[in-house]
């Protein structure tokens, strides 16, 4: 039987692949968590939280040549250390997350729309400057929501902000993630394009294998959902990240005749600058409409919220917000994406009932913001279950597990 360990951070995500490995019972695994107690989500009690920097660590660690295999749950900088320090002939397996890889500097702007990558370029300008001085000229500006948000915050209040590391320091710690990502043997993930890009971009030489964290069963467990309801909101984003291109959606549907739909925007993952920033833009833009969830909110009060939701706009780039886009699909809201996000080209050539945003979205168009009809429903829920059922998720898992 194999031993196995696992290293991930304190995420939600981690409790799904615990749950089936002690239920498959085909190997011994070990989970750490880096970091320390208490866990924020987490919830399984067969963990041990390390931190990485604790003189005992690695005597905590132990001998990890007993191993079969190391499982890397997100190559952070602490974990891309860790990975570096393993022996050479320990087969180490790249669980792939995506901001691991993607917010590299070789595909930092790559991720953007215009209007996203104007703002990014600003926030990094001002970032360097000494000082951030009012002009009234601001307020013509075409991005006067943030200068007018920086002003008020001021010079003293913009050291708060988390600034960059210096060019130096950046290129060392991407130096180590690269030298980690590059000893992986094995690359788990489930959209085939993401590896082709990081095989030649990184020059990565792991083998891809079959893996994805959650089922579809397990995304929509404990949520009942009325389909037949008037369903009219939107829901814009998974994150307050700018890879969500928020800029972008709201100059283009700011055009459109909202009514009383209601503009949902979850920005609670990092509650930093950027989701305050969102906030005040879309309060502007949409008034009374806009709604932003500033605050966490558990899987189940979350998924129920796409009940009042006919579609959604997740127009990330890069893959991103695949939970989000399955649980929209499953019950049946109309989801539009980027056409050039790898996630959205996979669920279109396995025949799901997707939509991309730059192409086909209308905002003159009434069934533009219509859910999905109850044959794309159903359809589009065969192509979860044949790309992402617990059955299939099991079968995936333990291929991994025996390696």
């Amino acid at each position: 039987m194999n031993k196995n360990l696992h290293v991930a951070f304190d995420d939600k995500f981690i409790d799904y692949i615990i749950n089936i490995a002690n239920d498959l019972k085909i190997s011994e695994d070990r989970f750490v968590i880096f970091g320390a107690l208490p866990s924020r989500h987490v919830k399984n009690t067969n963990v041990e939280f390390l931190d990485f920097g604790r003189e005992d660590f690695w005597a905590e660690i132990g001998d990890v040549n007993k191993y079969n295999n190391v499982f890397i749950h997100f190559v952070g900088l602490p974990m891309a250390k860790f990975v570096n320090r393993l022996p050479k002939d320990l087969t180490i397996v790249w669980c792939f997350w995506g901001g691991e890889a993607f917010s590299l500097s070789c595909f930092e702007m790559s991720h953007f729309e215009s209007m996203t990558s104007r703002y990014v370029s600003l926030k990094k300008h001002l970032l360097d400057k000494k000082n951030f001085d009012f002009k009234w000229s601001y307020l013509f500006h075409p991005f006067r929501f943030y200068y007018a948000f920086n002003a008020v915050k001021k010079h003293n209040d913009l050291k708060s902000i988390e600034r960059h590391d210096d060019l130096k320091s950046k290129a060392e710690d991407e130096s180590t993630i690269l030298k980690a990502l590059r000893r992986m043997n094995y690359f788990g993930h489930f959209i085939p394009n993401d590896y082709d890009l990081l095989k030649t971009k990184l020059e990565i030489n792991a083998r891809m294998i079959p893996f994805h964290y959650a089922s579809v069963e397990k995304m929509i467990e404990g949520v009942e959902i009325d389909t037949t309801r008037n369903r009219k909101n939107i829901l814009i984003g998974n994150s307050d990240t700018p890879t969500n291109n928020h800029l972008d959606v709201f100059d283009k549907l700011n055009v459109a005749d909202l009514g009383e739909r209601e503009i949902i925007c979850p920005l609670s993952y990092n509650k930093g600058e950027y989701a305050h920033y969102i906030a005040s833009v879309g309060k502007e833009k949409f008034g009374a409409n806009f709604n932003p969830l500033l605050e966490f909110m558990d899987k189940v009060s979350y998924n129920t919220l796409t009940s009042s939701v006919s579609i959604a706009i997740m127009y990330h780039i890069r893959s991103q917000a695949a939970g989000n886009v399955v649980v929209c699909m499953w019950f049946g809201v109309k989801v539009y994406m980027h056409s050039k996000s790898t996630l959205y080209q996979m669920l279109k050539e396995e025949g799901a009932p997707v939509y991309a945003f730059d192409l086909d979205f209308d905002s003159k168009k009434s069934i533009t913001f219509n859910p999905l009809t109850e044959e794309e429903t159903r359809k589009g829920q065969e192509v979860l279950l044949r790309l992402f059922s617990y059955e299939n998720q099991k079968k995936k898992l333990a291929r991994l597990l025996t390696l």
